[in-house]
């Protein structure tokens, strides 16, 4: 028996296809099937209306283990809804309704999503829990692809805990285990440089980040944060503050320290790749929420923490990089727009299949639990265990 799992590792969910027994025909029941369809287009009320009429017929024919998969289906897309209440209970009685002997992988599958919206609701403890019993039921179905995915969530779990040293331990175990050849080490690479960057391990994170290029807006997101990193790190060998750097390259003036002028222009370099990188990214996705992550990003390169005042500094900042700050303001306030509207209509997602190629890493390079990456600053470089 084989149970199919359609992930799009990029936005934090998976998608479960009817259970497929021997003898019975490869394609899914036609409710599930055009559910499927309304879901992968982001019509998600149409998506639970089908589920439900599927969850219905099953019960009428008393065949609980579909009935049960196709109830962890809806409470995936109750999760896109954000109707949490709803999403909970599907998930739940579709644990109670699976049958005893059921296939590992059936179950394994379900803990996966149960997994994962725990961790959206900020149980880490409770996911990290659950990712390990799917780990191990996927491996007693000798699911590499899935024992490796729920590896990966699991890295996650740990990091929203604040382990980041495990978590990096666990992804540099797992990546040591992979061939070369294999599609999940440029995920667990691209996932590992980003735990470093948090760490301030900037070269490892280089090491494990520029081999995977900037094909993809998530990858330009991460080599924009490594960039800003770097021009914090370096600017930080002159000991200055960016506040600090941009006043003196305002001054000009010419009994200024030499070697601080030339950190501070090499700090502009740095941070405005970093800008590019940034916009790079929103511009190459139809994601909101990694579109809006990016400005965002973009943004707080103009405004950093460490001095008071901020609009002063903003004005000044906007004199030196204008066209960047015009850029950015023009495309965040469209994006705080669209983000306002996908809470009242959920953001159009597209899963892809459980088995990354190099064609569909775009939407397979982040995990199946994972949030927008937060800003890097300094401070989080101390959040590590």
């Amino acid at each position: 028996m084989r149970f199919i799992l359609w992930v799009w590792l990029a936005i934090a969910l998976c998608f479960l296809p009817p259970f497929i027994a021997p003898g019975q025909a490869t394609e899914p029941p036609a409710l599930e099937q055009q559910s499927r369809s309304h879901y992968e287009a982001g019509r998600y009320l149409d998506a639970i209306e089908l589920l439900q009429q599927a969850i219905e017929r099953y019960q009428s024919q008393g065949d609980t283990l579909r009935q049960a998969i196709a109830l962890g289906n809806l409470a995936l897309v109750y999760r896109q809804t954000n109707n949490w209440t709803e999403a909970n209970a599907a998930i739940d009685r579709s644990l109670d309704l699976l049958p005893p002997e059921s296939p590992a992988s059936a179950l394994a599958q379900i803990l996966d999503i149960q997994a994962q919206l725990q961790l959206a609701q900020g149980q880490a403890q409770q996911a990290l829990a659950t990712w390990e019993r799917a780990a191990h039921l996927y491996e007693q179905a000798e699911d590499r692809s899935g024992t490796i995915r729920a590896q990966i969530n699991q890295a996650q779990a740990l990091q929203e805990l604040g382990l980041i040293r495990r978590s990096i331990a666990l992804l540099t175990d797992l990546r040591q285990t992979l061939p070369p050849d294999s599609a999940w080490l440029a995920i667990v690479q691209h996932r590992l440089g980003d735990a470093l960057i948090v760490t301030g391990n900037l070269q490892q994170a280089r090491i494990n980040l520029e081999p995977l290029g900037d094909a993809t807006s998530d990858l330009r997101l991460s080599l924009g944060n490594l960039l800003r990193a770097e021009a914090l790190m370096h600017l930080g060998f002159r000991n200055l503050l960016p506040s600090e750097a941009i006043a003196l390259l305002a001054q000009s003036d010419p009994s200024a320290n030499r070697r601080q002028v030339e950190a501070a222009q090499q700090f502009m370099q740095e941070t405005q790749s970093a800008i590019d990188r940034y916009q790079q990214a929103a511009r190459s996705t139809d994601a909101p929420e990694i579109r809006f992550q990016a400005r965002l990003n973009a943004l707080s390169l103009l405004i950093e923490p460490d001095d008071a005042t901020l609009l002063n500094r903003w004005r000044l900042k906007c004199s030196l990089r204008r066209s960047s700050c015009r850029s950015i303001m023009t495309g965040f306030r469209s994006d705080w727009t669209g983000a306002k509207s996908d809470q009242a209509h959920a953001v159009q997602l597209r899963p892809a299949p459980d088995r990354p190629t190099a064609t569909n890493y775009a939407s397979a390079s982040r995990s199946a639990s994972r949030p927008p990456r937060p800003i890097v600053c300094a401070g989080n470089a101390g959040r590590t265990a």
